[in-house]
């Protein structure tokens, strides 16, 4: 029997996600993984399945996508063996990579003009894991917008949020007594790419995945109009980020100096959010993240543009279907004496151009003028070009109020919550180019040595 890999990274890229997740994906909320494994070669599968019964109606099920260099877990149940029963771990998604010959409900079609089934010892070179892996409960609260931050905490559902410290064992980390970390922020989707948290712990840094969806009982973001808290937020993630990180600071193995915040998507607006003083000033934590990484995010305004003076660097495509140029305003905005606040703009990258191709059907596509801005009373508001245009939405009683002007109301949401299809995926000009500035940024801000 011949062993391939059945894997499906479900990134869900818009600000806001309502679909389901998929029936074949496996959500872990314990993903350690005793072995990686980095792709030899570039390799692609569809995946179909059949609908009930009827085996003549074969569905596409997602197009799994190998990618020569990058790295991958692999989850064993109890003593089984690679060839037995593997799963392939991505984040805290996965899914079983044997596939039988004479499967009845499931078929694969290899792409990408290859015509060979592969084998692991094919397609990965693998080593053992060394990690050590434990949770961390911390203090948070159930909020909604910036609004109800500004308002105060004690109004809120108090909770106990939790996140994974993983640190690194490799021989080569045995010198380091105090260990750098970095938070790794998901996408709306719930899940983080793997490849830069196993390159992370090779380098003697240790790495903090703070489960803000999890933490409330979701496996990936929704929207559900007769809740209070119709969506979890980036102000939500930005508040569980900077109560972790005193819990964090406090670890006797880690290095509070040198803790870093990086994420993809709605994890990029977290890691932007969690430098900006807004927040900051009213959550008060005692320590501050060294290094803020974001990924093709969208970024918020604020009459109040003060920053830390930590390192921001955010990357992101001209073709991306969330707008660049309204965090190259706020970078231009925040950057006035701090040169270290930067956005890299590549000519021709989509959306998640460090990870797989995909499509959406259907996702939330702002537009340029969807300037969202908060004034320091704490007011909402969605600012396009024309001042006459401007619309207050905490006037508004939020986002699904009807309390403002119903023109400006249709305007903004027109603006903000627009829907359609649009392309994703790896442009690997700016995966190389993001690559090298990733990993100069970590060099000099989250040295372990």
């Amino acid at each position: 029997m011949k062993y391939i890999i059945l894997f499906y990274l479900s990134i869900t890229i818009s600000l806001v996600s309502s679909s389901n997740a998929s029936e074949y994906q496996i959500w872990l909320k314990e993903s350690e993984t005793p072995e990686i494994c980095e792709v030899k070669q570039d390799y692609a599968f569809n995946k179909y399945f059949t609908k009930r019964d009827n085996r003549d109606l074969w569905l596409f099920g997602f197009k799994a996508n190998f990618i020569k260099g990058e790295l991958w877990g692999v989850k064993y149940r109890s003593n089984d063996t690679f060839k037995k029963n593997p799963t392939f771990v991505s984040g805290n998604m996965a899914t079983q990579i044997n596939y039988p010959e004479n499967d009845k409900s499931d078929k694969i079609e290899l792409t990408n003009g290859h015509t060979k089934q592969l084998t692991k010892d094919e397609l990965f070179t693998c080593y053992n894991n060394q990690i050590t892996r434990k949770k961390i409960k911390f203090d948070s609260f159930n909020i909604f917008t910036q609004n109800d931050l500004f308002n105060g905490l004690s109004d809120n559902e108090k909770i106990k949020a939790y996140g994974y410290l993983e640190i690194p064992k490799f021989k080569e980390c045995k010198s380091v007594k105090k260990f750098p970390v970095m938070f790794l922020v998901h996408h709306a989707g719930g899940n983080i790419i793997s490849n830069y948290k196993h390159r992370l712990q090779q380098r003697c840094i240790a790495t903090f995945e703070p489960y803000i969806f999890l933490s409330r009982g979701i496996f990936r973001n929704y929207f559900d109009n007769e809740a209070d808290i119709k969506w979890i937020t980036e102000t939500q993630g930005t508040l569980d980020a900077l109560k972790a990180i005193d819990v964090l600071a406090n670890d006797n193995q880690i290095d509070s100096s040198k803790i870093g915040i990086m994420g993809w998507s709605y994890g990029g607006i977290v890691a932007i959010e969690a430098q900006n003083m807004f927040n900051i000033d009213l959550i008060k934590p005692k320590n501050e993240f060294a290094l803020n990484i974001a990924y093709y995010s969208y970024c918020y305004h604020y009459e109040n543009s003060k920053t830390t003076n930590a390192p921001l660097r955010i990357f992101i495509g001209k073709a991306d279907k969330t707008p660049y140029s309204i965090c190259n305003e706020w970078v231009d905005q925040i950057s006035v004496n701090k040169p270290q606040k930067q956005i890299v703009i590549y000519e021709n990258a989509f959306h998640n151009f460090d990870a797989e191709p995909i499509r959406m059907d259907s996702g939330s596509i702002p537009d340029p003028q969807c300037r969202i801005y908060i004034d320091n009373n704490g007011t909402e508001w969605v600012r396009p070009d024309d001042p006459d245009m401007y619309f207050n939405i905490t006037e508004n009683g939020g986002w699904y109020g009807r309390e403002g002007d119903s023109i400006k109301r249709a305007r903004a949401r027109k603006l903000c919550w627009e829907f359609g299809s649009y392309q994703a995926g790896r442009d690997q000009e700016a995966y190389e180019d993001s690559w090298k500035k990733f990993n100069s940024l970590i060099d000099i801000h989250l040295n372990p040595f």
